[in-house]
């Protein structure tokens, strides 16, 4: 399955990033994430339901962060352009009709394209959990 999103994704921190103040902001995000469900057949097989996906998958997702305007607390300079480039693992589920729930962990590298840290390609982390519908 192939997935894609546009939208805004947010955070919240304090730092001495940004002199020791709170920060939190939402900021665009295009992500484009090809997805196989491994134990979908198995689920099937077994009886459950798989309604919507619902199953255990691993993906590989691409993100940009475009620099092009911030909502939140005074600090667009703190925006950072960057493409980001993780392996996942997840599962996905049906909880009531229409309604699902994700739960992953991913581990990645980004890269800022504007130059504007000392670490120009770097590592991260990513841990989500997101409940949805589906029309």
């Amino acid at each position: 399955m192939f997935r894609s999103q546009v939208g805004l994704t947010g955070g919240y921190t304090q730092g001495y990033v940004t002199d020791y103040s709170y920060l939190y902001m939402l900021v665009p995000e295009i992500e484009i994430e090809p997805r196989w469900y491994h134990s979908i057949k198995r689920r099937w097989e077994k009886g459950r339901n798989i309604a919507n996906n619902a199953a255990d998958y691993v993906s590989f997702k691409t993100t940009y962060q475009p620099d092009w305007f911030a909502i939140g607390s005074d600090h667009e300079e703190d925006i950072i352009a960057a493409l980001s480039f993780a392996a996942n693992a997840g599962m996905r589920r049906e909880i009531w009709n229409e309604f699902t729930f994700e739960l992953a962990a991913a581990a990645g590298l980004a890269c800022d394209l504007k130059n504007q840290n000392e670490d120009n390609v770097f590592f991260f982390s990513d841990y989500h959990f997101r409940l949805g519908y589906c029309f």
